[in-house]
């Protein structure tokens, strides 16, 4: 249950992040516009992109990758990022409940 509300927090300040990230850039170029993820994962590390890419596409389903994943990275990351946090820590709060009601 700690994990994952360590998890779930540190999605939340990963999204934080990536819209100061974001606003911080809009100010530069004088348009807002919100980062995909799969830009943000290309700038960050391109070649674990492209090796999850190869991963997922040979051995598991190459319909995983399109249109399943390609999806997933075209979304904006801080939607990403906070939508994972949150539903982290749902889970750990359900998991609390689910603990309290067994006693």
């Amino acid at each position: 249950m700690f994990l994952f509300v360590l998890l779930g927090c540190l999605f939340l300040v990963a999204g934080g992040v990536a819209l100061v990230a974001d606003i911080m850039r809009a100010i530069d170029v004088g348009q807002f516009a919100l980062t995909p993820l799969g830009k943000t994962w290309f700038d960050l590390d391109s070649s674990s992109l492209n090796f999850s890419q190869a991963i997922i596409q040979r051995y598991v389903a190459p319909e995983i990758w399109d249109p399943g994943v390609i999806t997933v990275l075209n979304w904006p990351t801080v939607y990403v990022a906070a939508g994972a946090g949150v539903f982290l820590l749902l889970v750990a709060g359900m998991l609390r409940t689910k603990k309290r009601v067994r006693k």
